[in-house]
């Protein structure tokens, strides 16, 4: 397709030549950029190029003004076409000042249009530096020489010459020859050289402005690099967007979303049948998994249909509508049970991010493996601390993940995973996990250890199933608060020791708040006494891997002995969990 100028951009797209991807966002401009998008154009600034993509009719998109909702769908009919990458919201609001064509914004159920219009009484070809401060909507109040407003939506443009002579100009003259002609009808003769002679100024200055534009034949398996590098108000591309296009298809009088079909699998409900619609009809919103990264649910259902191979992420291109639609029951009876592994381990949805190898690797076993027995439930808890604990997925994931899957058995396990460790602890140090290094892997699976301890708040008696969202949920608050009296002595011997896990553990805010806040250990401890019995908040203690010895140490506030012995008994605690014999 050519295109060399920026009349011939607004002639492709209204002649249906340009097609927007339905993964693209709505048009959001307001008035203020498209008049800086004007000024731009005459002051001949750069409007940074235009991306377009010829490939075949193989994703949903629509017209660049039509409304979202109205869709061509991919088919089988073998046709090209141009589809719009960068550029819609400059092409959309061209196409709306120019043409005679309604555009729809976000959200918005009716069109709006772009009447535009210039103030010619303060044009001056040798002076552009105030362009956009003469450039009017016909539905703005516009002051005007006799200190009065005006809407110019209330004139005709006969009367509005009549009135203002040629004050204002719309600007679809310059690009529709019927205003042009209609303005002739009217206007005297004395005044078609000056009417001419404007219009051949910005049409020279706009329509023939040159634009630059990236014309491009990828293949769909290539485009998404730069897919990924197109920046839309910080929000890049990715391939759940792209699979959104390829896959949205009308399918008899209903059409299927990607986006809804990603929603209806996150269902706390089990699915009855494979009738996706029906399903979807009776999905509750507020009974779904708070889930919130769709790119990462559809790479585990491609892991789903795939079964027993480890694929790259770029093969989710070869997912159709149909193997999704065909599938939806079991997906959604596998994302459950993938649910309910992980939530024994107290791993939350929203919390997925930090273990997505553990999360590969448990897609892939239980789609060969619908039902756990007892002896694959030891296995996967031992897999799991073995794997989470001494980082086997440190390097070369997507190796070590698909070894494990096609390589461990209930029989060879222990060997291959005491073998495969690459991360030793040593109780002579303290351990390398730091609060404000959290993406230290070990910091997460030592915090993951204490949740995994059933630990209990000191105060409140919550205890930790999962990680609540209420004022109840559990964070991790310092043992010896950075604040307090006894802090800043030891601060002078250990720098960030504080920060230490071993100087961490699950508390409510509440009780964070109401009893240690800045206080010395010795202060808050006899505090917590006085209001509860001693036996029972020792027992609470003992599930935050603190023993009752090293409660004399925290009433001394003896901060060297407590964090060594903390250390000591999380390293058991790591034992116990890993143990292979």
């Amino acid at each position: 397709m050519k295109i060399e100028y920026i009349k011939d951009l607004i002639d492709r797209s209204v002649s249906w030549e340009l097609q927007v991807p339905e993964f693209q966002r709505e048009y959001v401009w307001d008035k203020e950029q498209v008049k800086l998008l004007l000024d731009s154009l005459y002051r001949n600034y750069t409007i940074n190029s235009i991306l377009i993509w010829e490939w075949w009719n193989e994703l949903a998109r629509r017209d660049v003004w039509w409304a979202i909702t109205d869709m061509h769908f991919p088919s089988n009919e073998v046709k090209s076409v141009v589809y719009l990458l960068d550029g819609q919201q400059r092409t959309t609001t061209l196409t709306s000042i120019f043409s005679n064509k309604d555009i729809y914004k976000w959200n918005w159920k009716r069109p709006i249009k772009y009447n535009l219009f210039i103030d010619i009484e303060w044009f001056d070809e040798n002076n552009d530096e105030w362009i956009v401060d003469i450039l009017h909507f016909d539905d703005e109040k516009i002051e005007t020489i006799w200190e009065e407003y005006i809407k110019i939506n209330n004139y005709t443009l006969e009367k509005l010459y009549k009135e203002f002579w040629l004050k204002y100009i719309p600007l679809q003259a310059l690009y529709i020859d019927e205003i042009e002609k209609e303005f002739l009808n009217f206007i005297e003769n004395d005044d078609i050289k000056e009417f001419f002679t404007i219009i051949w100024i910005l049409k020279k200055k706009i329509l023939d402005r040159k634009v630059y534009v990236i014309n491009q034949e990828w293949k769909l398996e290539q485009v998404l690099d730069i897919f990924e590098r197109i920046n839309t108000k910080n929000t890049k591309l990715n391939m759940f967007d792209i699979m959104v296009a390829k896959t949205y298809k009308k399918i008899e009088d209903r059409y299927f979303d990607l986006r809804r079909f990603i929603n209806l699998m996150k269902s706390k409900k089990s699915l009855s049948t494979n009738n996706y619609f029906d399903e979807l009809d009776n999905l509750w919103e507020w009974e779904t998994y708070k889930f919130n990264d769709d790119k990462e649910l559809l790479f585990i259902i491609m892991l789903f249909l795939q079964e027993k191979k480890l694929v790259k992420e770029r093969e989710i291109l070869k997912i159709t509508t149909f193997d999704l639609i065909d599938n939806c029951k079991q997906i959604n009876k596998l994302f459950k049970q993938l649910i309910d592994e992980l939530e024994n381990f107290k791993i939350q949805t929203w919390n997925f991010n930090k273990f997505k190898p553990i999360i590969k690797f448990l897609s892939l076993y239980i789609s060969t493996n619908k039902d756990i027995t007892h002896e694959k439930r030891v296995f996967l808890s031992k897999w799991f601390w073995n794997t989470v604990l001494f980082n086997r997925y440190s390097w070369a994931q997507n190796e070590r993940i698909q070894k494990d899957f096609n390589e461990l058995n209930l029989e060879n396990y222990k060997t291959k995973l005491f073998k495969s460790r690459t991360r030793f602890y040593d109780e002579k140090d303290l351990l390398d996990a730091y609060y404000n290094k959290q993406s230290n892997q070990v910091f997460t699976a030592i915090e993951l250890l204490l949740i995994n301890n059933n630990v209990k708040d000191f105060y409140s008696w919550v205890q930790v199933n999962k990680w609540t969202e209420n004022k109840s949920k559990l964070e991790l608050h310092h043992i010896f608060p950075d604040n307090s009296v006894v802090w800043k002595e030891i601060h002078k011997r250990w720098d960030n020791i504080i920060n230490n896990i071993a100087n961490l553990t699950p508390l409510t805010k509440e009780t964070n708040n109401k009893f240690i806040n800045n206080k010395n250990p010795s202060i808050y401890i006899k505090d917590f006494r006085e209001e509860l019995w001693d036996n029972t908040f020792n027992e609470y203690l003992k599930t935050h891997l603190i023993s009752e010895e090293m409660v004399w140490m925290l009433e001394i506030d003896d901060f060297d002995s407590f964090i060594k012995a903390r250390t000591i008994l999380i390293l058991e605690k790591i034992k116990e969990l890993s143990n292979l014999d």
